[in-house]
């Protein structure tokens, strides 16, 4: 039997999240001389990760397009731990080896999150790289600055009072309060980690990663989900925890982008909208909208009922860990050490 729902609570406390926490950071694109320019974006992230939220945050800001490829931990306490049981962590991890590699720094290929990838050829292309080769960047503040540097060039300075975002990362803001509203939607919304509600923290069974129960519809939709959201929006933050509990990759678009046959009354939602494509013999296009309808027809479809669910408790064994095992207060000290400096380059603070 699926998990349920989420309820009204969840509901409640996602939006008590965005509004004390982060001051509804990323539920609105800044305004642009001109449009985006093009791009192809890979983000390795996971759901209850604050300096993914941050980047999140960013490319909702700026009105830019990922493709999401969930990384959930696989336990509680072992940061940077993985077996093959993970879809997408041994594939980010291999990015950043091969990153550290052509720079010069074998040994320095730690995982951890998030992970950009930037495949747009005009930028691959640049400096003393190859041709056609992609950038590959960790760390939530090079990331931000990197997105800014080559997508950000053109926003608009806002007239006060300025954007939730600047407000909420301005470096001017203590440190402790600062991280405290950065890590406190990951606490907030996550208070029951228990039983059911384990997905907003871990990965869990899904038929995406089962191949003797993996579905045709499974198969055929791996990569062909496209939610219309916002960083911010309450409701997008409940579909996003199941996409990611269940490793289900997809494309993250602002929902001002939403084709304008799936709007009603020709007004855009401020609710998430799931693009299903090629789901049905005529190969046409549905739409789900809000995360009621949403969260259903994930646990439907991607859910595998036949495998272990997992526990607080959870661990890794030593002879299946791919990755590194940092304690939980080691991975604490290097939060703390990586929100010393500021969350976001001053461009972003313009």
């Amino acid at each position: 039997i699926p998990p349920p729902l989420p309820s009204f609570f969840d509901l409640w406390l996602s939006k008590a999240a965005s509004a004390v926490f982060r001051f509804n950071a990323g539920q609105r694109v800044a305004s642009r001389k001109n449009p985006a320019p093009k791009h192809s974006l890979i983000l390795y992230d996971y759901e209850s990760s604050p300096w993914c939220r941050l980047v999140r945050e960013q490319l909702s800001v700026l009105g830019l397009s990922a493709e999401i490829r969930p990384c959930p931990r696989e336990s509680m306490w072992q940061h940077g731990a993985f077996s093959s049981k993970s879809r997408f962590r041994a594939e980010a991890f291999r990015a950043i080896a091969l990153e550290s590699e052509n720079i010069g720094k074998e040994g320095d290929a730690k995982l951890s999150f998030p992970i950009l990838v930037d495949q747009t050829t005009t930028i691959a292309t640049d400096g003393d790289g190859k041709a056609g080769t992609s950038i590959v960047i960790k760390e939530s503040f090079e990331i931000v600055e990197h997105l800014w540097d080559y997508y950000g060039t053109d926003v608009m300075v806002p007239s006060k009072p300025r954007r939730p975002d600047q407000l909420v990362n301005s470096p001017y803001i203590p440190f402790p309060i600062r991280f405290l509203f950065l890590v406190g939607p990951t606490v907030l919304c996550r208070i029951f980690p228990l039983s059911e509600c384990i997905y907003k923290w871990l990965r869990v069974p899904s038929s995406l990663n089962n191949v003797d129960t993996i579905t045709p519809d499974a198969k055929m939709n791996t990569s062909k989900l496209t939610l219309f959201q916002m960083e911010g929006c309450p409701e997008s933050r409940l579909v996003r925890e199941i996409l990611c509990g269940l490793e289900i990759p997809y494309t993250s678009s602002p929902i001002s982008q939403l084709p304008r046959n799936f709007l009603t009354n020709d007004s855009i939602t401020d609710r998430p909208v799931l693009l299903v494509q090629k789901v049905d013999e005529r190969g046409e296009e549905i739409s789900l909208t809000g995360y009621k309808d949403i969260a259903q027809h994930l646990w439907s479809k991607y859910y595998d009922p036949n495998s272990e669910w997992p526990t607080i408790w959870s661990t890794i064994e030593a002879q299946e860990n791919q990755g590194q095992n940092a304690t939980f207060g080691g991975m604490v000290y290097v939060a703390f050490l990586k929100g010393r400096r500021a969350f976001v380059p001053n461009i972003a603070q313009k």
